[in-house]
This record gives C-alpha cells, structure tokens and sequence, in this order.
C-alpha cells in the first residue's frame, strides 16, 4: 500500500508540472478604451495583419514566432464591409475556401451579445486567430474581443451593458497561419433598445 501512495503523488505531480510548464495554448483579450480608439483610427486603411496587431493587440503578436511575424508583417489585412454597404445575401470570403468565419448577435436585458466562429477544413492549425467588433451605427467600435488558438475550431464572445438604444453590428474577422487564410464574416444590423 505505501508503494501504491509513492507512486500516486509521482503521478499527480507529473500532471501538475506538465500543466504549469506547458506552454499557453490560447490566448483571449478585451479591447480597453484605448485599444478601441486605435481600432477606430486605423479601420479600414492600407495596414499589415502584423502592423494591426503591434498597434491594436500586442500580446497577439508577441506569441507569434520570428517566422510567423515575417508572414503577418508582409500581409494585407482585409476590412469586413460596414453593415452599411454590405449586401447580406453574400459573404466575404478568404483567400481559401477552406476556412468558415460567422459572426452573432442578439440581446438581453441591458446588454448586447456578440461573438463569432472560425473553422478550417484541416485538421492541424499551426496558428488560429478570431477578432469580433461591435459597432454602433455610426460604424464606431464600441467593443472587442479576440482569441487565438492552435485548433481548427475557435470561437469568442462578449458582452457590452447599458448601450445607447440604436442598431448594432457585430463583425468577425479571422485569420489563420499554415494554411494561410482570412476570412470574415457581419451579424446584423440589429436594433437594441436600452
């Protein structure tokens, strides 16, 4: 029986020393204010996938490796079309058909909701990445989310409070890194009402 207990405390100390010193497999930030101020100064101009994320979400970009960075840092990164000009029967799609972006929106008492998905058809990812806007109909970013990831299947969601009544728009964008593909996707406009 001792023997029994030496090796069940070997064991359960080999499980925790693998879950402390794995490495993070999946990363998920907010957008401060001032993240969102950036987000709406830069949206829609001629900017790098790496260069958007050293401005907007850092800690994304530093859990890039070298060779990643190149790729990113020489990548042009696409804008969703506003709710405004976007025909809802048709869906931006990414450079590969191989990937799924679809954004989501709905409401609850005092609150927005909003998230989206990304999907690959390929079963290893080396790098995944999802980022979900909320704009207001003014195409203000009021609110963000991303996650990144190491798996075909990703997904984030967030929740704003005490909103101004008017409609809303949540817009998902994500990227991927071997294979190289982005794609997004737009939920709405929905009315909300506070």
């Amino acid at each position: 029986m001792k023997g029994y207990k030496k090796y069940a405390l070997i064991g359960v100390f080999l499980i925790f020393a693998f879950v402390v010193c794995s490495p993070a497999s999946a990363l998920k930030a907010d957008a401060t204010d001032e993240q969102l101020k950036v987000m709406n100064e830069i949206e829609g101009t001629d900017i790098t996938i790496g260069e958007y994320l050293q401005k907007v979400w850092p800690q994304f970009y530093d859990e890039l490796t070298d060779e990643q960075k190149k790729k990113v840092d020489n990548w042009k990164k696409s804008w969703p079309e506003s709710a405004a000009t976007e025909d809802k029967n048709l869906k931006t799609s990414g450079s590969k058909a191989s990937m799924t972006t679809t954004a989501s929106i709905s409401s609850g008492p005092n609150r927005i909701i909003y998230g989206g998905e990304s999907s690959i058809d390929q079963p290893v990812v080396e790098y995944h990445y999802i980022e979900i806007k909320l704009e207001n109909s003014a195409n203000q970013v009021v609110s963000s989310t991303a996650f990144s990831n190491h798996a075909n299947y990703i997904n984030a969601d967030n929740m704003k409070f005490w909103l101004p009544s008017g409609y809303y728009t949540s817009n998902a964008w994500s990227y991927s890194l071997d294979p190289d593909t982005e794609d997004s996707d737009t939920a709405g406009p929905m009315y909300y009402s506070a």
